[in-house]
C-alpha cells in the first residue's frame, strides 16, 4: 500500500517537472518577426515623393510642374477610365483674363463678312392695261364745230364714198391726222351723210378741202386730189408748225 502510493507522488512530480521544462524551453526560444504588412496606396514612394513635391511649392517649382510629376504617377490601384489625362486638358490662356481683351479674328479666306439685311424697294405699281392702241383717224364732220372753236388749226375734206377721187384723199387724211396730232385738226365731212354742212360751205365738186386758222377763220381751199406735202404746205400757212 505505501509502494503504490510513492509511484503516484512520484507520477506526480515527475509531470510536474516535464511543465516546468516545457515552460523554460518555451521562452529560452527567439520570437518569430511578424510578416510585413503591404504597403498601402498612400505609402508608395512615387505618392510620397509628389505629395512632398504639392507641399513644397516652392522648392520644387510651380503648381503646374507638380501636376506633371504627379500625372506620371503609375495607376496601379485606380481603374481604367476614359477621361482625357491632365496633359490634355486645355490650359487657361491670356485671352481668358478679363484686363486685356480678345483680339478679333480676320474671317476665313474665300469667305465675306455678312451685310446688315437690305430692306425691299416698294414695287412699283404696274401701269394701267389700256388694250391696243387706236389708230389716229380724222375726226368726222359732226365734230366740225367743235373743231374750229378748239384753239387750232384745222382742215376740213368733203367727200363721199362713191367718190375715187375721194378713196384716194383716205390715206393722206389718216397720215395727217398721225402726223399733226395736237397740233392741228383733221376733220372729214361725208356729204352724203352732212348735207348741210356741204351746202353751208357751196361745196359743188368733192373732194374739196377747206383750211382754218386757229381763230376758226377760212384761209384757203382747194378742190381735187391732194397729196400730203401740199397739204402740209396749205397747214402751215393756217399757222401749224411742224
Amino acid at each position: 500500500m505505501e509502494r503504490q502510493q510513492s509511484r503516484i507522488s512520484l507520477l506526480i512530480l515527475l509531470a510536474v517537472a516535464v511543465a516546468v521544462v516545457g515552460l523554460v524551453v518555451v521562452k529560452s526560444l527567439p520570437k518569430e518577426e511578424a510578416a510585413p504588412a503591404r504597403p498601402t496606396p498612400a505609402d508608395h514612394p512615387v505618392r510620397q515623393s509628389a505629395a512632398a513635391v504639392a507641399e513644397e511649392p516652392t522648392r520644387h517649382g510651380s503648381g503646374e510642374e507638380a501636376l506633371s510629376e504627379k500625372a506620371l504617377e503609375p495607376q496601379r490601384d485606380a481603374p481604367a477610365s476614359s477621361e482625357t489625362p491632365v496633359e490634355d486638358a486645355p490650359a487657361a490662356t491670356v485671352q481668358d483674363s478679363p484686363s486685356e481683351p480678345e483680339p478679333k479674328q480676320p474671317p476665313p479666306t474665300g469667305t465675306v463678312p455678312a451685310q446688315p439685311p437690305v430692306e425691299p424697294k416698294p414695287a412699283a405699281p404696274a401701269p394701267a392695261h389700256r388694250g391696243p392702241k387706236q389708230p389716229v383717224e380724222p375726226l368726222p364732220g359732226s365734230k366740225l364745230k367743235d373743231a374750229l372753236s378748239s384753239g387750232q388749226p384745222t382742215m376740213a375734206d368733203f367727200g363721199a364714198g362713191w367718190c375715187q377721187p375721194c378713196k384716194m384723199m383716205d390715206p393722206v387724211l389718216k397720215a395727217a391726222a398721225r402726223k399733226y396730232q395736237g397740233k392741228a385738226n383733221i376733220v372729214y365731212v361725208d356729204t352724203d351723210k352732212f348735207p348741210q354742212i356741204a351746202r353751208s360751205y357751196k361745196i359743188r365738186a368733192i373732194p374739196t378741202q377747206i383750211f382754218f386758222d386757229a381763230k376758226g377763220q377760212k384761209v384757203s381751199e382747194h378742190i381735187g386730189y391732194w397729196p400730203i406735202e401740199d397739204v402740209a404746205r396749205a397747214l402751215a400757212a393756217a399757222g401749224v408748225s411742224e
